[in-house]
């Protein structure tokens, strides 16, 4: 097989027809593997690997570019996952993107993409690690592309009326992000290769869109061009939703700040750091992996912090600490900075998903702030001593199997878990509570009590578009927020607590 046979298939006009001919195809294959994205968490080490276990190169290169970018390992993760599907459809037919038409082949890609399962199940289960993908001797198709078309899934659809799902599991925006990485590994080629440097990355259509900027308001929008991808998908046959975002207003139930002393009240004392943790999560709004990041430079600790009285401590620690924790002199008040480290050896899922760095102050009481910090930082003084560790992360775990070892992002969520089901009622709204939820009651608190800007909550939050802090928390803006009104919300919830005991 090569370019010439998939031509003729992707060329038939009718999508129906098209599709199972290719299913058709894919169902003879008799594999010899297939790629797979390769990565190590220990060391943060990632490739793409072919069938035969060696390093796709081009693919790998692009990796590690976007790695250089100071992108989220998670992020290039992802990005590792999508070029394994378009290196297997290549492999498929045996050919290159230098054979023919690139508009042809990324059609019949997205064709590929609507084939492909994307979900383990019992009855057809995919591969659970990475690896296993070499060793696959078929291609894993979904049950409408296995039976060419005879056996259909039924949904029922918003009127309770039953009906046929169209070919396909993917969403038209998931098609998107890999359609998109697609392009972007081409373009990659194209300027770092000398094999692709005559690329003909202008079949693919280009559409012109205005960019709004903080110019806009004096010089207007930016005009700027960019790959149709929307025109690819519509081309496969798929009718693709709006690009336009929005952000659905928070549903879920923020905690009243009576809740909350309430949460904080009822933690045990001997728990410092995991009492410091939540108090963190709080007063900052930091997602539970970036928590899990903060680092401090050990060398600014006083060397008889473990003798010394509160006042003493809080002192020293305001003139001398240095870390993402500090005292700031200028504004008076303790702050906290969330750091990008993706070079840093360090796990996967404690990454920043924010790119850029931010600076966050406290706003609420700094003296509680001091008090939480120091019983946190002789805690982990003494664990440090104990399992005779030697790092500069925060936060670190007191197991016997991990004492000493830095905490992850899960870890965060295990530990609140844990703490509600053992010291707060288990009738209690809670026990609903995550680590995402301190983000959300910092940010209504921001808006709701403080009166904050919301350009000045997106930022502490670390939002990339000011549109996700609206739309989200468009309950507690000012403009829509009934004041008397979240009073009495407040007083009632008090009530319903205080008598439920």
């Amino acid at each position: 097989m090569g370019y010439p046979d998939f031509f003729t298939v992707a060329n038939i006009l009718d999508k129906d027809i098209r599709l199972k001919e290719f299913a058709r195809y894919y169902n003879s294959l008799i594999l010899d593997g297939l790629h797979y994205a390769n990565f190590y968490a220990d060391t943060n080490v990632i490739s793409v690997c072919k069938p035969d276990h060696s390093t796709h190169h081009e693919a790998t290169s692009f990796l590690l570019d976007c790695k250089c970018s100071h992108y989220s390992i998670n992020t290039i993760r992802n990005y590792g996952n999508h070029l394994k599907k378009l290196l297997d459809f290549l492999m498929l037919w045996e050919m290159n993107i230098l054979d023919g038409d690139l508009l042809i082949i990324l059609t019949g890609f997205v064709d590929y993409l609507r084939l492909i399962e994307t979900e383990s199940t019992d009855e057809y289960p995919l591969p659970d690690k990475s690896i296993e993908w070499a060793s696959l001797t078929y291609l894993p198709l979904h049950k409408e592309a296995r039976t060419v078309g005879k056996v259909a899934s039924i949904s029922l659809n918003e009127y309770g009326v039953r009906k046929k799902v169209e070919w396909g599991k993917l969403p038209s925006d998931y098609i998107s992000k890999i359609l998109s990485i697609a392009i972007r590994y081409f373009i990659f080629l194209r300027e770092r290769t000398h094999k692709y440097e005559s690329f003909l990355i202008n079949d693919i259509p280009v559409k012109e869109k205005y960019k709004e900027t903080f110019l806009s308001g004096t010089l207007s929008n930016v005009k700027v061009s960019m790959f149709d991808i929307k025109y690819i998908i519509n081309r496969a046959g798929i009718k693709s939703k709006s690009t336009t975002k929005r952000y659905t207003p928070l549903k879920e139930r923020i905690p009243t700040v009576t809740e909350m002393n309430l949460f904080f009240s009822s933690l045990p004392s001997n728990k410092r750091q995991n009492n410091f943790l939540f108090h963190i999560l709080k007063c900052f709004g930091l997602r539970e992996s970036e928590a899990a990041n903060l680092m401090l430079d050990t060398s600014t600790l006083p060397k008889n912090l473990l003798r010394l009285d509160y006042f003493e401590a809080s002192k020293y620690l305001k003139e001398h600490l240095v870390g993402d924790i500090e005292f700031m002199q200028e504004i008076d008040k303790w702050v906290c900075r969330v750091v990008n480290r993706n070079e840093d050896d360090s796990y996967y899922h404690s990454r920043n998903k924010s790119i850029e760095d931010r600076m966050i102050p406290l706003f609420l009481s700094q003296d509680e702030f001091s008090m939480h910090l120091i019983d946190a930082l002789k805690e982990r003084e003494l664990v440090m001593k104990r399992s005779k560790s030697d790092h500069s992360y925060f936060f670190i775990s007191r197991s016997p199997i991990h004492m000493g070892e830095r905490i992850s992002g899960k870890s965060v969520y295990q530990k609140l878990k844990h703490t509600l089901s053992k010291y707060i009622d288990e009738e209690s709204a809670l026990q609903q509570m995550t680590p995402h939820t301190l983000r959300h009651y910092y940010a209504s608190y921001c808006l709701r009590i403080l009166k904050h800007n919301i350009y000045d909550v997106q930022r502490h939050l670390g939002h990339s578009d000011i549109e996700i802090t609206r739309g989200t928390y468009s309950h507690f803006l000012l403009d829509n927020n009934d004041e008397p009104k979240e009073k009495v919300r407040d007083i009632s919830d008090t009530f319903r607590i205080a008598y439920r005991g």
